[in-house]
């Protein structure tokens, strides 16, 4: 049977072919596409016009203010907002994030530590509505575009908060951000803002407030501290003038010095005194070139103080930078430079360095200009050391802290190593004081030695006489030219005890080791050294403790004695002589010679000298001992040293009537000082006759 054949039928009644067909599908394709097309431009233009209108409405009917998170701004209206609760009730999209701890003392980050972490929401996208003193008021936060920022080039997204109300008059949206700024800077006038440079660099972020260091905290030689906060007071209030004189109005410090010296403290603190905030710049971090640089310096926050910490780390001299950084470094020394004075430096700056090594930096970067103002950090002096001991120990009197002092070099601390010495014993100030030297490297505390207790720790004590006595030592410092010849002239026969000092004069360090007063893991090793039996060793360990023997010591007690009893009893009788010297309640030949020549020298009197407060009472100069005082010439030596129109400028004499009672004083003392000082020189040579004479007649009684 044959398959039915169809054939398609026009509206006429006509037959179309299948090209016919086609060509008809197409055109109604075609049709629809110009329909969907216009229709499209049409509601097009109806919805742009429609946000015209909106838009010219909205206008006319509110106003508005536009924040954007890359400005500081943003941060202190969301705060502020939330932290008044205008959102709270009203917020339907949120977002959330961990609640960020502010400043606290140290004590209680402890407990805060262990406490829930805080949640906050802040306003998500869309519109929050709230009621501002009477006003009705939203905010919108919406996400704007995304900018490529930073050396990198990595996207970072920005957000746009809108504040609106209706109405034309924008002046209740400005009391908004002026009632937020204010809330915002009385919280931040007690703290002082830490920023640094965003990761991508760019721009400045606010990382961290602390509380401002107090000035008195970091211990400075008498001057310093001052001094600098003067100059920065007296340029912050100079801008007119720099401008009126054509200068430009910068000012660089550079702080040098060794390491823990208290460069970093003290700028925490001139911050803290100043009122300025600090700005961290890393220019090892690899994450900007001179163009941003300069543009980090020119948008630093106002007030600021521009840290550049350990500079000669970064740059040694104009053509090379430092280590590994070569190749990630994109800051140039030549960038450095004209980014601190060239023609786009920024005005009105405040820049610090600081450097351990000031000798490695380029001369250019020391010139006015970059670092107008020097200041040398240097190792504790006497009056640093006393001023820290009296900063952990306020009660105690200055005695206390003059007796620390006396048993340490100056010059050779640095303050971080002492704070962490009155940290240690901060319950017991005894222990601080007797402790002193330990703060000492182990080869200065060998060189101030006695040379008795340095003998003492060698087990060598019988020598010391011959020391004393034929060559003069006295300490071991003085040991530098002896040789081993010299050792068997003062009987030191035996080989193994001159290799033991020459061993200790050449620094060798078996020898040293040996030498120190031994902790149980070193004595434990001299132990087993002598003895096989564990359970021996053990029990002479309770014996010896802690720091109470030297190797030496142990090591001869081992070795002239194989009894066991004989051992233990030895062991704790150096034990207990050690405890009596270190007591005091022994003393050394040398103490002892020290001690009679201090004697001798206090019964050799100087000539009498004039009460200076006294002398200036009596012509009315009351007003100038606290001047002399300041200018350290009470000291009779001194003040009678100098010519009167120098003593004059120093106590502050202005009158003449003044001067000239000044003057005739004067001129009355010094007579007087001369012939007291030509008594004594008569009475000295008298002496020395008296005893010749009296040595000849003995000789002459004993002829006859």
């Amino acid at each position: 049977m044959e398959n039915p054949s169809f054939t398609t039928i026009d509206g006429s009644g006509s037959t179309l072919s299948p090209q016919e067909k086609q060509d008809e599908q197409f055109m109604q394709m075609t049709y629809t596409l110009i329909y969907m097309s216009f229709s499209g431009f049409v509601m097009s233009i109806i919805y742009m016009a429609f946000n015209y209108v909106y838009e010219q409405i909205r206008r006319k009917l509110t106003c508005s203010i536009t924040i954007s998170s890359n400005d500081d701004i943003y941060k202190i209206i969301l705060d502020y907002l939330s932290s008044k609760g205008l959102l709270s009730s009203s917020m339907t999209q949120l977002k959330c994030q961990l609640k960020k701890k502010g400043w606290t003392w140290w004590w209680n980050r402890s407990k805060e530590e262990n406490q829930k972490p805080e949640v906050e929401y802040l306003p998500g996208p869309g519109n929050h509505f709230f009621t501002y003193n009477g006003k009705k008021m939203w905010a919108v936060q919406s996400e704007g575009e995304t900018l490529m920022t930073g050396w990198e080039k990595k996207p970072t997204k920005q957000e746009l908060l809108y504040i609106m109300c209706y109405g034309t008059d924008t002046a209740p949206l400005r009391q908004l951000v002026e009632d937020a700024i204010n809330v915002s800077q009385e919280k931040d006038t007690s703290l002082v803002n830490i920023y640094q440079v965003h990761r991508w660099g760019g721009s400045w972020e606010k990382c961290q407030q602390k509380r401002p260091r107090a000035l008195n905290s970091v211990v400075l030689d008498s001057g310093i501290a001052d001094n600098i906060i003067q100059d920065i007071n007296k340029f912050l209030g100079s801008g007119e003038w720099y401008q009126s004189k054509g200068v430009p109005y910068r000012r660089g410090y550079l702080l040098y010095g060794p390491p823990g010296t208290g460069k970093t403290s003290f700028v925490q603190a001139v911050a803290g005194a100043c009122n300025l905030n600090i700005c961290y710049l890393n220019l090892s971090g690899g994450n900007m070139d001179d163009d941003g640089l300069n543009t980090l310096l020119n948008n630093s926050p106002l007030r600021s103080i521009i840290l550049l910490e350990d500079i000669d780390a970064i740059f040694v001299d104009r053509t090379s930078v430092q280590g590994k950084m070569m190749e990630r470094q994109q800051v140039t020394f030549s960038g450095l430079l004209n980014a601190l004075d060239g023609v786009r430096s920024q005005e009105g700056r405040i820049l610090m360095m600081t450097t351990n090594h000031r000798e490695k930096l380029d001369p250019a970067l020391l010139r006015p200009g970059r670092a107008d103002v020097h200041v040398e950090l240097n190792y504790a002096s006497e009056k640093q050391m006393k001023g820290l001991f009296q900063k952990f120990f306020p009660d105690e009197a200055e005695e206390k802290a003059q007796e620390f002092a006396n048993q340490l070099p100056e010059y050779k601390l640095n303050m971080a190593k002492l704070q962490g010495h009155f940290l240690k014993y901060k319950s017991d100030i005894q222990g601080a004081i007797e402790n002193a030297k330990s703060l000492l490297d182990v080869d200065y505390q060998i060189k101030d030695m006695s040379i008795s207790e340095w003998l003492r720790r060698l087990n060598m004590l019988q020598y010391a006489p011959k020391f004393r006595k034929e060559s003069g030592i006295k300490r071991v410092s003085d040991l530098k030219y002896i040789g081993e010849g010299d050792l068997t002239a003062y009987g030191m026969t035996a080989m193994i005890d001159r290799k033991r000092i020459m061993g200790m004069i050449s620094g060798d360090e078996d020898c040293k080791i040996l030498f120190a007063l031994q902790t149980q893991s070193q004595a434990r090793t001299v132990l087993h050294a002598f003895l096989t039996s564990e359970a021996d060793i053990e029990e002479l360990l309770t014996i010896i403790g802690d720091e109470q023997i030297t190797g030496w010591q142990l090591r001869d007690i081992l070795d002239e004695n194989k009894n066991f009893e004989v051992i233990k009893k030895k062991l704790r009788n150096k034990i207990i002589q050690n405890q009596l010297v270190k007591q005091g309640k022994i003393k050394d030949e040398d103490e002892k010679d020290d001690k009679k020549e201090e004697e001798e020298k206090k019964k050799k009197k100087d000539f009498p000298q004039e009460n200076i407060e006294a002398m200036l009472k009596s012509i009315s100069l009351t007003e100038c001992i606290a001047k002399m005082k300041e200018a350290e010439i009470a000291d009779p030596d001194v003040f009678f040293e100098l010519d009167d129109a120098t003593l004059i400028t120093c106590l502050g004499i202005e009158t003449e009537g003044k001067k000239f009672r000044f003057k005739e004083k004067m001129k009355e003392v010094k007579e007087k000082h001369e012939k007291l000082k030509a008594k004594k020189e008569q009475d000295d040579i008298s002496e020395i006759v008296g005893d010749a004479f009296e040595k000849i007649q003995k000789k002459l009684s004993v002829i006859y």
